[in-house]
């Protein structure tokens, strides 16, 4: 993990956001949701608060977060009528 300076649209990154800034870092694209959550967890313990959001966003084909799933409702039906 590394602190992104860019904000190009081709790298994959991960946003941690807290009630007052934000930190960005480049991550790789297999990066694994336990990555994120350590990552995370290191950043917060390091300002000394919790964030109240976080944004990950991977690039490259092979994403398996850029695949769209059917909308659903709260009891599992579809959405699309």
């Amino acid at each position: 993990m590394q602190v992104c300076h860019s904000t190009r649209p081709d790298e994959s990154r991960l946003r941690i956001v807290f009630k007052d800034d934000a930190v960005f870092f480049s991550v790789s694209t297999n990066s694994t949701l336990a990555d994120v959550a350590h990552w995370v967890e290191r950043v917060a313990e390091r300002k000394h608060r919790a964030p109240v959001g976080v944004s990950l966003t991977l690039t490259g084909a092979r994403s398996p977060l850029n695949v769209s799933a059917p909308r659903m409702d709260l009891h599992g039906r579809s959405r699309v009528h």
